[in-house]
């Protein structure tokens, strides 16, 4: 996978985390905010109903004095009070605190029409109001008023209840809004962390071990690569592999005969009696060193391309009896080196 592909994919996880976490918290937010307006309003049914509350009673007061002292010019604004109190509650029933007690209001609008039904019957008799009917329009008029209040108790109540409800349910989602916008952020910048720390191991890593490479590769006089990461930089690891090992290879080797030269001979010469002072190597070591005699005449005779064909040729045959742990070098225009490991070598020049 390419760099622009891991790029790719942080990107697009990095915009698809921030896109979930706003859209988390605002939708959060939005029904906090509607729950906290539908409260007000709530609240506002709850004012609303203490008026009524409280217009009821003047409607009692009047009530009792039509009926009770025969205040008779009363009658018309009494029953347009009535109405009035009748259409209020008829608004007020339609409000969504009340949609569970809509049985308990709509008794308190049965009351305040059973008194209006009274009103208008006493109405309809005139002066006569106190008299032989007075007796039965209190009696009804007791019971439906004794009853109204009731029901404005009951309402009342628990629309209290309703409001104390609400509002302990909004302080525990203003809470919980908050450990959800903690936990949101949190996991946001988990994910964010996690993304660096992948792209850290995935691009970064692979980066900083070939650059350790690269600097380790005159001591090691190796260099091995990265197997992981984005395929350039593999790319690249393996290029720059090939490229030091055909220097390391040129700088160690005889062009010629590919035979170790003089300075790769003398480090593994040197590591070789490192090794033996601090009797890490129990063997015997061996130096066989070969000279060529009257080479010379042979470059003259034939030319130099025939001694170049010689020297490959006795380079092979050394190389050929030589172990796997002996070392053959050239050293000079003329002169070879076999350097054992071992007690005994044995080399046949044919």
């Amino acid at each position: 996978m390419k760099i622009r592909s891991y790029l790719t994919i942080v990107i697009s996880l990095c915009l698809i985390g921030t896109y979930v976490t706003e859209y988390s918290i605002n939708r959060q937010r939005q029904n906090l905010q509607s729950l906290t307006q539908q409260h007000h309003l709530n609240e506002y049914a709850v004012n609303e109903f203490g008026h009524i509350k409280h217009n009821i009673s003047q409607f009692l007061i009047t009530s009792d004095l039509i009926l009770a002292s025969g205040e008779t010019y009363l009658f018309p604004g009494a029953i347009e009070q009535s109405e009035l109190l009748l259409r209020h509650l008829d608004d007020l029933n339609k409000t969504s605190l009340l949609a569970g007690n809509r049985e308990l209001l709509l008794a308190v609008r049965q009351s305040v029409d059973d008194i209006r039904q009274i009103l208008l019957k006493a109405a309809a008799n005139g002066n006569t109001v106190i008299g032989t009917d007075e007796v039965n329009f209190l009696a009804i008029y007791d019971e439906s008023s004794l009853t109204l209040v009731q029901n404005l108790a009951n309402v009342s109540s628990q629309m209290s209840e309703d409001i104390e409800s609400e509002t302990r349910h909004l302080s525990r989602l203003s809470k919980e809004a908050v450990q959800f916008q903690r936990i949101v952020i949190i996991g946001f910048s988990l994910l964010v962390f996690l993304l660096w720390y992948w792209t850290i191991r995935q691009i970064s890593k692979p980066v900083q071990e070939l650059s350790a490479m690269a600097v380790k590769v005159r001591d090691t006089r190796t260099f091995v690569g990265v197997g992981y990461g984005p395929q350039e930089i593999q790319t690249l690891s393996d290029e720059i592999s090939s490229l030091t090992n055909s220097l390391l290879y040129q700088a160690n080797h005889d062009p010629l005969t590919k035979l170790n030269n003089r300075r790769e001979f003398e480090r593994q010469l040197k590591q070789t009696l490192n090794s033996s002072r601090r009797g890490d190597n129990s063997l015997a070591n061996t130096l066989c060193y070969i000279d060529l005699d009257r080479f010379k005449i042979v470059n003259d005779t034939c030319g130099h391309s025939a001694g170049d064909e010689l020297l490959t040729r006795v380079a092979d045959i050394l190389i050929s009896n030589a172990r796997q742990n002996d070392i053959v070098a050239r050293v000079g225009a003329m002169s070879l080196l076999s350097f054992s490991r071992t007690v005994i070598l044995k080399m046949q020049l044919h």
